[in-house]
């Protein structure tokens, strides 16, 4: 019985230490995962100090009618908002080609005569729910994307894996608010290595030109 007893006191201590090793491993996994986005975090910061110093070291793109919105998620580049002149948007096509280390940029100004006034606070409201709406979605990872709302058109952003950009643009096109949904994705899939393990094989889009590039794809929503 003292035998059978203290194997079953042994067999204890070795689960709860095999767990605690487990769960070793696994917090060493999230650190190294975490402090990668972390540097991504970072990366993207700095590239978009880049960007707001390029656009704005002189007056030029400060005057009245120029709003500009900057957005930059995993070193893509997006300029939203409305300037009242096609000079100013070029002018803003040959600032960007200064900026170093960004990926792809994407050009999105209207001209102030192109576009009704924006309503900032509809915007916030459509972003706060599709992306509360993503975020709720256990088979979508939240991080990998970025929503921005312009003008009711919606800029979907992120490296992301093609099943998961479809329920998201499908969550962005079910608000009849929304005029227009506009993917900026740069899509990749997991594929089987010769090691056994899996690996991401992207799909990148090249930009169009120097300075900027277009759209991966654009969508009208119904109504």
């Amino acid at each position: 019985m003292m035998k059978l007893w203290g194997r079953t006191v042994c067999v204890s201590i070795l689960c709860i230490g095999l767990s605690a090793c487990l769960s070793d491993v696994w917090t060493g996994a999230n650190v190294i995962y975490d402090r990668h986005n972390w540097y991504k975090k970072l990366g993207d910061l700095q590239l978009l100090t880049q960007v707001k110093q390029a656009l704005y070291w002189d007056s030029q793109l400060k005057c009245r009618g120029c709003s500009i919105e900057t957005t930059v998620f995993k070193r893509d580049v997006l300029l939203v908002g409305y300037v009242p002149t096609q000079s100013l948007r070029a002018l803003v096509d040959k600032r960007m080609q200064s900026v170093h280390g960004k990926r792809h940029f994407y050009n999105e100004l209207a001209l102030t005569n192109e576009t009704e006034s924006s309503d900032s606070i509809l915007d916030s409201w459509i972003t706060t729910k599709i992306r509360s709406e993503i975020v709720s979605d256990s088979n979508i990872d939240p991080g990998q994307f970025k929503v921005v709302t312009s003008n009711r058109v919606v800029y979907l952003m992120g490296d992301v894996m093609p099943e998961q950009a479809e329920k998201v643009v499908m969550f962005a096109r079910e608000w009849s608010e929304v005029k227009r949904v506009v993917k900026l994705f740069q899509y990749y899939q997991l594929t089987p290595s010769s090691s056994g393990s899996t690996s991401s094989d992207f799909r990148n889009i090249p930009p169009n030109s120097s300075s900027s590039s277009q759209p991966s794809d654009l969508e009208q929503t119904p109504g």
